[in-house]
């Protein structure tokens, strides 16, 4: 019927702040898709060349896609559609190397609100912070570690930007900390001459 035509579409809703009708929510979606498989085909192209890193940073930013359309989708009291986001050369292989990031990425972010033995606490990680653990094989207990069980912590040190950081060595990682932000700096593994220098081995 007449009415019913009228009537056919979903209601307008709210998502983020914003009014979506069911149209404009359609071509959130398909742009939504778009943007899923250009992210595939940065990681394909980032672990073709063997770049650890860069690949772990851009399988967090499509995880990150798929839970932002997963949510809109439910909002809009529509259905995913992933059919739309397949790439050819990003298979179950792929799939997988991207959900064990995620697992590590989860894993890391349980750092947040660990406090270090000279009371700083960690407000949060990075992209590029989760790619180095995975690049450099240094688990989330290497860390938490050097945080609040260390050999040796170094002084606060200011680089040429006004940043500050301070060094945690522990026995399995080193890790440097903004004391002022609590975002992690960067970390190495290790070395055998530092583990010799504290004792770790003989």
């Amino acid at each position: 019927t007449e009415e019913e035509l009228k009537n056919i579409d979903p209601p307008p809703f709210t998502y983020e702040g914003r009014r979506y009708t069911a149209y404009e929510a359609q071509q959130q979606m398909r742009k939504m898709e778009r943007s899923m498989r250009k992210q595939k085909d940065r990681c394909i192209v980032a672990d073709a060349a063997g770049d650890v890193e860069n690949h772990a940073i851009q399988s967090i930013k499509l995880r990150r896609q798929k839970d932002i359309y997963e949510d809109f989708a439910k909002a809009a009291n529509s259905f995913t559609q992933y059919e739309r986001t397949i790439v050819g050369g990003y298979g179950r292989s792929q799939g997988g190397k991207t959900a064990y990031v995620t697992r590590v990425y989860n894993k890391m972010n349980q750092l947040v609100g660990t406090t270090t033995s000279e009371g700083t606490e960690v407000k949060f990680i990075t992209d590029h912070f989760v790619g180095r653990c995975i690049d450099r094989k240094i688990t989330a207990d290497n860390i938490k570690n050097a945080l609040t069980n260390p050999l040796h912590v170094g002084i606060i040190k200011t680089d040429k930007k006004g940043r500050r950081s301070q060094e945690y060595i522990g026995a399995e990682a080193r890790v440097q900390i903004n004391p002022d932000t609590g975002g992690i700096v960067t970390l190495w593994a290790t070395s055998t001459s530092i583990k010799r220098k504290y004792g770790v081995i003989p």
